[in-house]
């Protein structure tokens, strides 16, 4: 399979980042509270992201769970809109260099990672992404209209549903989860 992943909510925990009585998680790269063209803000919030990119904790077990899909033969790619990330500046390299280094520290095998520059549905097509793991309610809302997607539950996507997201809080879950689909599209392709 060609499992997709995000990381942010996904393979870490930003929980505790939400904005208390919004669905948006802070991080998500659209959201109203990071537009800016101030300098200073837009400095400030680098800075930010960046500290959050060398510090931010794993979900338990998502290493764990990411290197046994990789083990039974499974492709992972890795499908970010973290803030910067997909800039062609300084800023965007580095943010790009320190999730790189954050994954690679955090044992988390990937074959391709994906720095969003829009909707994650045309990421998914692209890559041909079998299901994908995610957290925002906006991205699943788009990527569930053709993709599986299991939703990690947070605080900010309680009221994210639909006949293709399967909800799930823990990676052990998302695991199970994951395997069933694995042995179901086994079984059809042997049918045919």
């Amino acid at each position: 399979m060609n499992i997709g992943i995000d990381i942010d909510g996904v393979i870490t925990n930003v929980d505790f980042l939400s904005i208390l009585g919004k669905n948006t998680p802070v991080l998500d790269r659209e959201s109203k509270n990071l537009k800016t063209n101030n300098r200073a803000l837009r400095k400030l919030l680098y800075k930010g992201i960046a500290f959050y990119s060398k510090h931010s904790k794993l979900r338990p077990d998502a290493s764990k769970y990411i290197k046994l899909l990789k083990a039974e033969g499974n492709r992972i790619i890795i499908i970010t809109k973290r803030k910067f990330a997909n800039e062609d500046s300084k800023e965007g390299e580095n943010i790009r260099a320190l999730v790189e280094l954050f994954l690679l520290e955090n044992d988390i095998p990937y074959d391709k990672i994906i720095f969003s520059t829009g909707d994650k549905l045309e990421d998914c097509t692209i890559e041909d992404i079998t299901i994908m793991l995610e957290d925002s309610p906006k991205n699943t809302a788009s990527i569930s209209q053709r993709v599986p997607v299991i939703l990690m539950d947070t605080p900010y996507n309680q009221n994210t549903a639909g006949d293709n997201v399967f909800r799930v809080n823990s990676w052990e879950k998302a695991y199970v989860l994951l395997s069933a689909l694995g042995k179901r599209k086994a079984k059809n392709y042997e049918k045919n």
